[in-house]
């Protein structure tokens, strides 16, 4: 509605009508094929594909399975066994060290026997060395 009345003005006022020519005559003139150009630039860039994207998912994808390979051929972590270190000062007289490397073999009632009780003296004399300092 307001671009029709100042339409209306513009085609009735002859002042205005040779002052908005007067205006465009000092634009400077747009070349005829700009519009060309501009829609094939455009159709050009378009058509481009970035190279990177293509390249980035077959990576992510071999990281991910050289990740669950390692994890599957990384050996179980064990845990060591090692006497207990004493300074020689400190060491009780009656401890025996059992290698764990030996095969399991059935002992007697005895034998479990005196092992216990060297293991209960043993933390006995670490209870009463604790207690001292």
């Amino acid at each position: 509605m307001k671009e029709d009345k100042i339409d209306t003005f513009r085609q009735k006022d002859v002042n205005l009508r040779e002052a908005i020519r007067m205006e465009e005559m000092e634009r400077p003139q747009m070349p005829s094929d700009l519009n060309a150009r501009l829609m094939q630039r455009v159709a050009n860039e378009a058509g481009k594909e970035k190279p990177h994207r293509g390249i980035v998912w077959p990576w992510i994808a071999a990281a991910c399975v050289a990740g669950v390979i390692a994890i599957y051929l990384t050996p179980p972590k064990t845990k060591e066994h090692h006497p207990i270190a004493y300074h020689h000062r400190q060491m009780p007289q009656n401890l025996t060290v059992r290698n764990m490397d030996e095969p399991y073999q059935e002992e007697s009632f005895e034998c479990v026997e005196k092992v216990m009780r060297g293991r209960r003296n043993q933390l006995l004399y670490e209870l009463k060395m604790n207690e001292n300092h």
